[in-house]
């Protein structure tokens, strides 16, 4: 049965697993991009990220943008966050961060200047390197900014039914957390959509559970398995056996990280992603580059690489 609260042990147990044996699937990926700047969960400011600072990405739904500029007070160079005034999701994020021990945070909607155009240019341009030098994605599948992260703050988890019948507990099972992510609001969004295939590891927070995915494995929070068990002898990765994750089955380690080992494949895998993009939805259409523009770049990068002109392959 699920704790009405997030278990971070949990939580931690994954990263350390992955960490540990996944170096192959899920390495370290270098320094931070050139000018990214990071919420310091400690202090609660905002600054300039230095080449050892470890962080954590949010990938949530941005909803109405009302007040979206009175997030931060300004003293000379120094730029601090008001905490009262963080939306939902913000400020559980910057709690799950802390519990996992990771003092650094990066959100899309502080870490850009939305004000500098030249910044925003620049920072979307290397989202891709945001995304996947992160340690770990956390993905806000259960709302928008407002609603939080379900069983962190004040947001209650979606009640699991279980009641008792002859001193034998009964506990109702849930829908598998596949379904709750790809009906979610956040899976119809344009902008998340290369934020979670782009990540090495992933926090999958829904309405009921935690569902957590790296380029290796997948677990989730109602089922405790045994993860040497489920792996092959080295521990690089999953059994052959195991079924696919939900980023995992047809359009994101595979397709991004492994070179394609012919033209033909790299092009076949280059338009699945457009088809699958392609049916999201973007608040400003003008948009739709920008927000692809990680998954363009990633494909540059193979042994027989899909280039292409304002979107045009």
């Amino acid at each position: 049965k699920v704790a009405p609260l997030i278990d971070y042990g949990v939580v931690t147990q994954w990263l350390n697993y992955c960490t540990t044996h996944h170096q192959k699937l899920c390495g370290n990926e270098g320094e931070p991009p050139h000018g990214l700047k990071l919420i310091d969960c400690s202090s609660m400011t905002i600054n300039h990220a230095k080449p050892s600072d470890e962080y954590v990405a949010l990938s949530y739904v941005w909803g109405p943008s009302q007040g979206d500029n009175n997030f931060v007070s300004r003293s000379g160079a120094s730029i601090h966050l008001l905490h009262e005034r963080l939306p939902a999701v913000i400020s559980d994020a910057i709690l799950v961060a802390k519990s996992l021990h990771m003092r650094y945070l990066w959100v899309d909607k502080l870490c850009i200047d939305q004000s500098s155009e030249l910044e925003k240019h620049h920072q979307i341009s290397q989202m891709d390197e945001v995304y996947r030098k992160a340690e770990l994605c956390i993905i806000a599948a259960a709302g928008d900014k407002t609603t939080g992260l379900p069983g962190v703050g004040i947001l209650p988890r979606k009640w699991q039914p279980a009641t008792t019948l002859n001193n034998i507990d009964i506990i109702f099972t849930m829908k598998h957390p596949h379904h709750s992510i790809r009906t979610s609001k956040w899976s119809t969004r344009g902008w998340t959509y290369q934020e979670a295939i782009l990540s090495r590891r992933r926090l999958v927070f829904t309405e009921n559970r935690l569902y957590f995915e790296c380029n290796a494995m997948h677990c989730c929070e109602s089922l405790q398995e045994d993860l040497d068990l489920i792996h092959g002898k080295e521990k690089h990765q999953y059994r052959d056996f195991m079924a696919s994750g939900i980023f995992s089955e047809s359009q994101s380690y595979d397709d991004i990280n492994i070179n394609a080992k012919a033209e033909f494949e790299a092009w076949r895998r280059y338009t699945n992603h457009v088809e699958i993009f392609s049916s999201r939805k973007l608040s400003c259409e003008k948009d739709s580059l920008r927000a692809f523009q990680g998954i363009i770049k990633s494909f540059a990068k193979f042994e027989f690489p899909v280039h292409q002109l304002w979107g045009v392959p």
